[in-house]
């Protein structure tokens, strides 16, 4: 049965009134020339919501690392390259708007997606400001089609740019939601 990510780490069945994409043909995950899925690092401090993401993305094909919140993801950062940063927005120690400031000081060009399920204005406008697309930026409740589109976005416009590393190129693969 295909889920969809609800606010406060709860899941909703498609019965439910969600779109979860099932059956649809969708773009797959990039891969590097060597045949590597891209990298995504999950910063979430909801231990269900992370589980259900990291479970979709490498069902998806994609390579997941998890984090339990923004000062966890620098420190994967640190010791790892990454192709997006996927982060929720309410977080202790490091919130998710923190976590993108950072990136862009110190990784201006890695492609970030933002969710939340109580998201401000203030924070929207922020990472607006901070370069992050209105469409990579998800409120909870969200289908794992909308990530996923939300990830090949994010992918494809940094293929576009030649910012992945060893030429990024996209496989296809059928999105079983």
């Amino acid at each position: 049965m295909s889920l969809a990510v609800i606010a406060g780490g709860g899941v909703m069945p498609p019965s439910q009134g969600i779109a979860t994409g099932a059956g649809r043909r969708s773009q797959g995950p990039y891969l590097s020339r060597g045949g590597r899925a891209a990298h995504i690092l999950v910063a979430e401090d909801e231990p269900t919501i992370n589980a259900l993401i990291e479970e979709h993305l490498t069902d998806a094909g994609y390579r997941v690392t998890t984090a339990v919140d923004g000062l966890d993801a620098l420190l994967a950062l640190s010791t790892a390259r990454f192709d997006v940063v996927l982060t929720d927005i309410r977080m202790p120690r490091l919130d998710g708007v923190g976590l993108v400031r950072h990136l862009r000081e110190e990784h201006p060009q890695l492609p970030v997606v933002v969710f939340s399920g109580h998201m401000s204005e203030q924070d929207r406008h922020a990472l607006l400001r901070m370069r992050v697309p209105s469409e990579a930026i998800l409120e909870k409740p969200f289908a794992f089609s909308k990530l996923h589109d939300a990830i090949q976005m994010a992918l494809r416009r940094a293929a576009s740019q030649s910012l992945l590393g060893q030429g990024y190129v996209q496989a296809e693969m059928s999105c079983a939601g």
